[in-house]
């Protein structure tokens, strides 16, 4: 009997333990348990206005006075949205005449953040058939003079003088190395081109978003306000599980790329790709702040 009792108890034991731990399974099952834990949704932030303040973002055009020791250039630029230039150059050369030449140039982003402009143009030979050496016969000078608006060749001749501008750009203005050719003495200096427009950087403007079917995604139409003009297009924003957020927008010559973290209503910006006319900009986040969006959703 003392036997048949103990193995009794022990089988008695195995069965109170077992039927315990079921019960357990079954109350974390009811509580959720790891696997029962509602999935974290992550942020309901909405992008609101955006707000980049990066210096390399900037247009040039305006009125400057480059002065060397014997010659002055004095520039008018225009910029386009792609960061292209151009001007008609007065310069004042050596001997104190004065004298035109049209430039071309350009704005160029490299290395993401190494900003440089630079500006060429002049130096033409003289206009006309040089090899005609008939200068007195009539008919060959009616020819020319057709060909050249009814003027002669011996009249028709263009600057010999050429200039080039170029430099880095050092968050205030482009330091700039002048170089010119001039028949009656060439000269090369330098000087500074402090872009006269005021703006830096760009906005982006708050608009209605609407939520995508996944419950994450929203779709706006947004403005951006540019140093050279304003471009409109469609953003795209995701708000993943982490309460991250991306934000991008990519319309004609302009593009964002945006990353950041979201506390509240407080949005924390760790990545900014800017996609520029003249180039790729990989921004300091801290020059971009972005505010939730104060418009109904």
């Amino acid at each position: 009997m003392f036997q048949f009792n103990t193995r009794g108890a022990i089988f008695a034991l195995c069965l109170a333990t077992a039927a315990a731990g079921y019960a357990k399974k079954g109350d974390d099952h009811d509580k959720g348990g790891d696997h029962g834990k509602p999935k974290d949704k992550g942020t309901t932030f909405v992008v609101g206005t955006v707000t980049c303040t990066d210096n390399h973002i900037l247009d040039v055009s305006g009125n400057y006075t480059l002065t060397g020791t014997s010659h002055t250039v004095t520039l008018s630029i225009t910029q386009d949205a792609r960061g292209r230039l151009s001007t008609t150059a007065t310069v004042t050369l050596a001997d104190g005449s004065t004298t035109q030449v049209t430039l071309t140039g350009h704005l160029q982003l490299s290395d993401h953040n190494s900003l440089r402009i630079q500006l060429d143009g002049g130096g033409a030979a003289k206009s006309g058939d040089d090899n005609d050496d008939n200068d007195d016969n009539a008919d060959n000078d009616h020819e020319r003079g057709s060909r050249h608006g009814g003027e002669s060749h011996k009249d028709k001749t263009t600057s010999s003088v050429s200039v080039s501008i170029s430099g880095p750009w050092n968050g205030t203005s482009f330091q700039v190395t002048v170089k010119i050719t001039d028949p009656a003495g060439n000269e090369t200096f330098n000087s500074t081109i402090t872009p006269q427009k005021p703006a830096r950087g760009f906005t982006i403007a708050d608009a209605v978003s609407t939520l995508q079917s996944n419950g994450k995604s929203y779709r706006s139409t947004r403005t951006v306000t540019l140093p050279w003009g304003t471009v409109t297009g469609v953003a795209k924003q995701d708000n993943n599980d982490k309460k991250g957020v991306s934000f991008s927008m990519h319309s004609g010559n302009f593009g964002l790329d945006l990353s950041g973290n979201v506390s509240g209503n407080t949005f924390t910006t760790t990545k900014v790709q800017v996609h520029t006319g003249y180039g790729e900009l990989k921004s300091n986040p801290s020059s971009t702040t972005v505010a939730p969006s104060a418009l109904t959703h």
